[in-house]
């Protein structure tokens, strides 16, 4: 196995690895993300080795893309992830989250498919959020990115009766109201 010479430097140098299996099969283990190798086969019995086979091409999954918690905003109800691309060129990305403290049972809750590097996503107010990311291309999924703490703000401020828990009618939204 190696890295094709095409995408390096002429006088770099490519790493071989060789690998002897009883089986017809073989895992690649501890491979490079978004790195293209080039693999091939030879056979091996008690009077000799076969000429190798062709080379096959593949392509590892892209790198973890990273979230930008600074260039994050929060309101009270809404968030919009920001976040930077581990690789050259993911096709989508997927955003997963859940609550810092979720009930028993409540797992992620994700947006796939996505192709800009950011969201908006309606959340509850005043509860903590991990975020999470994945790059999606052809070859695969990327590993999970490090989980960004986000923290949604307290009552918006167009808050009307039922969520104020106000009991004067007259009341609403921060305004009193009265005949004239």
């Amino acid at each position: 196995m190696e890295e094709p010479q095409a995408n390096k430097d002429q006088s770099a140098l490519v790493e071989e690895y060789r690998v002897t299996v009883k089986e017809s099969h073989c895992i690649l283990e501890d491979l490079e993300p978004d790195h293209c190798y080039s693999v091939w086969v030879m056979a091996a019995n008690c009077t000799g080795c076969s000429l190798p086979s062709e080379k096959a091409f593949f392509k590892t999954a892209p790198a973890a893309p990273t979230i930008r918690a600074e260039d994050c905003t929060v309101c009270w109800d809404t968030a919009t992830i920001r976040w930077r691309a581990g690789s050259q060129a993911p096709e989508s990305f997927t955003l997963e989250y859940c609550r810092q403290y979720s009930p028993e049972g409540e797992g992620l809750r994700s947006f796939a498919g996505i192709k800009r590097p950011e969201l908006k996503v309606s959340l509850e107010p005043n509860v903590n959020y991990f975020f999470y990311l994945r790059a999606v291309n052809t070859f695969g999924t990327s590993e999970q990115s490090e989980a960004a703490l986000i923290s949604t703000k307290g009552r918006s401020q167009f808050s009307d009766i039922k969520t104020m828990g106000w009991r004067d009618k007259a009341v609403r939204g921060g305004i009193f109201f009265r005949k004239l």
